[in-house]
C-alpha cells in the first residue's frame, strides 16, 4: 500500500505571506549565484509546522483527525505576531532561512496539548520542544562564505505583521523537482473568542 507524506500545521494570513514574500525577493536580489544558491518556498507553501508525520498509510489519516479534531476543539482561537529573521542551524553555517515569532503562549500551549492527546491515543508525534518559526528559504549552496548573514543583518529584527489563528490543518506534501506542493486534507476550526 502506498504512504502518504503528512504535517500539521498553522497557516497563515494573506497579510503575513506577503510581508514574507517581500522578504524573500529582498533577499533573493541580493543572494543570487554566485554568492549563493537557495530554493525559496512558495507563498502557498508558508506556514507553522506543528508536527511531522512522514509518510505514513493512509488508514492513520482519520485517527489523526479525529484527535487533533479533540484537541482543536477545546483551544482558544490566539494571534502570533512574526518579527526577525534566522537561520538553522545558525547565520555562520545557514541551512534554513526563517522568520521566528515573538512570545507565543497560545500556540505552544497547543502544541502541547496536541502531543499528550496523540501519545495517549498512541498516534506518531515527534516528542520535542517546538521552536516556532516559518521556513522561508532552504540553502542548497553559499559559495562566499557569510554572503547570507551579510545579506540578512539589516533586518534580523523585521516585524512581518501579526495574524489570529483560527485554525490549524493537515497537509499532504507532494515531493516535486522544483520544491514541495500542499494539499490540504482537512481543517480544524478552534473556539472564537467571545
Amino acid at each position: 500500500m502506498d504512504t502518504i507524506r503528512c504535517f500539521l500545521a498553522v497557516p497563515l494570513s494573506e497579510e503575513v505571506k506577503k510581508a514574507l514574500q517581500a522578504m524573500q525577493s529582498k533577499l533573493a536580489g541580493v543572494l543570487h549565484p554566485p554568492d549563493a544558491k537557495i530554493g525559496w518556498v512558495r507563498p502557498e507553501g508558508l506556514h507553522i509546522t506543528l508536527n511531522f508525520f512522514g509518510d505514513i498509510e493512509p488508514s492513520l489519516v482519520e485517527s489523526i483527525a479525529v484527535a487533533t479534531e479533540k484537541t482543536v476543539a477545546l483551544q482558544t482561537c490566539f494571534h502570533l505576531d512574526f518579527r526577525g529573521l534566522g537561520a538553522f542551524p545558525n547565520l555562520g553555517r545557514p541551512r534554513v532561512l526563517w522568520t521566528g515569532l515573538t512570545f507565543a503562549p497560545g500556540l505552544l500551549e497547543l502544541h502541547e496539548r496536541l502531543g499528550r492527546h496523540f501519545s495517549e491515543a498512541g498516534l506518531p508525534w515527534e516528542n520535542k520542544l517546538l521552536k516556532p518559526h516559518v521556513t522561508l528559504g532552504r540553502v542548497r549552496m553559499e559559495k562566499r562564505r557569510g554572503s547570507i548573514a551579510e545579506a540578512m543583518k539589516k533586518d534580523l529584527r523585521q516585524n512581518f505583521g501579526s495574524c489570529e489563528v483560527r485554525r490549524i490543518v493537515l497537509y499532504r506534501s507532494h515531493l516535486q523537482p522544483g520544491g514541495s506542493v500542499y494539499e490540504e486534507l482537512t481543517s480544524f476550526s478552534m473556539q472564537t473568542n467571545s
